[in-house]
């Protein structure tokens, strides 16, 4: 990290942080979209990253113009929404496979297995939709 001098001002750090965690969005965002299949991984971070974007953004909050602001906001906690779908599915997807290794062969967790793999394929729509948009 590089260090700047005490007399910074506040809106050139707010500026850096936010451009910083903001394109970690934008990094792991795609990645979420398009290879979500093969690292789950890549939602994990996009809802992280946007989580902690939501955080600067309301940090600095009073250093940004106030419709830019509620623009962030909104676009973030869209992403974030969608990504939190999409991630509980993939936890109870681990969870149940783990349990199912466990336990052996059982045609109502292999039903709940399946229904589980549908929803979690259903909640990937919105990620893309985010992604393109």
């Amino acid at each position: 990290m590089e260090i700047h001098s005490p007399d910074e001002a506040a809106a050139d750090a707010a500026a850096r942080t936010l451009d910083g965690r903001l394109r970690l969005v934008a990094h792991y965002l795609p990645l979420a979209a398009g290879a979500a299949d093969d690292d789950d991984q890549h939602v994990h971070q996009t809802r992280v990253s946007t989580r902690r974007a939501m955080t600067t953004v309301s940090i600095f909050e009073h250093l940004l113009p106030r419709k830019e602001a509620q623009w962030f906001r909104k676009k973030l906690k869209r992403v974030r929404k969608a990504a939190n779908v999409a991630r509980d599915f993939d936890v109870l997807a681990e969870r149940l496979r783990e349990r199912l290794e466990a336990a052996g062969d059982d045609p109502a967790c292999e039903q709940l297995v399946t229904w589980i793999h549908d929803q979690r394929r259903e909640a990937q729509k919105p990620i893309r939709k985010m992604a393109a948009s």
